[in-house]
């Protein structure tokens, strides 16, 4: 079985429409019963900020944002939200100082490679879902196996999901 990480670049996909929304709808129509996608706690603020730009950015009237946020903090009750990880917060310096990574994402790819390692325990996968191609080639240099909504096809997340 799958699991999926979600980071703040594919998560926003779902509240804007634009490449790769259709397939994180998708994911979040196929995998959340039952719960099987994951996040970081860090990525509520972090989708929310990219929420708050795009309001601004695209001229998003208030009450379209109201939806937006109320979509978003009902998604965000549907998916299991790790909380914050001493242990992975330190982890992440190593991933800025390798990979040259912002902090949130070196967190998240930090996460990611935990789950990997606790996950194959249990005989399951993690796949990391981020349209972010540096974080992206990145998780790929820690052999995690991505999932990327911009480029890869509903065919293959229904292939993921099975």
């Amino acid at each position: 079985m799958n699991y999926f990480y979600l980071d703040a670049s594919a998560w926003v996909k779902r509240y804007h429409s634009e490449l790769g929304s259709d397939i994180v709808d998708l994911l979040f129509k196929k995998a959340t019963s039952p719960q099987k996608i994951i996040t970081s706690i860090w990525s509520l603020g972090e989708t929310f900020a990219v929420l708050n730009r795009n309001k601004n950015r695209f001229n998003i009237t208030k009450k379209d944002f109201n939806k937006i946020t109320s979509a978003f903090l009902a998604d965000s009750e549907i998916l299991h939200l790790l909380p914050l990880s001493d242990n992975h917060l330190f982890k992440s310096i190593e991933h800025i100082n390798k990979y040259n990574l912002n902090s949130a994402d070196a967190y998240h790819l930090s996460n990611t490679i935990y789950l990997k390692e606790t996950l194959a325990q249990l005989n399951y996968n993690i796949v990391f879902v981020s349209a972010d191609l540096r974080l992206i080639k990145s998780a790929k240099g820690e052999g995690l196996f991505v999932f990327n909504p911009e480029s890869d096809a509903n065919s293959h997340l229904l292939d993921l999901l099975k």
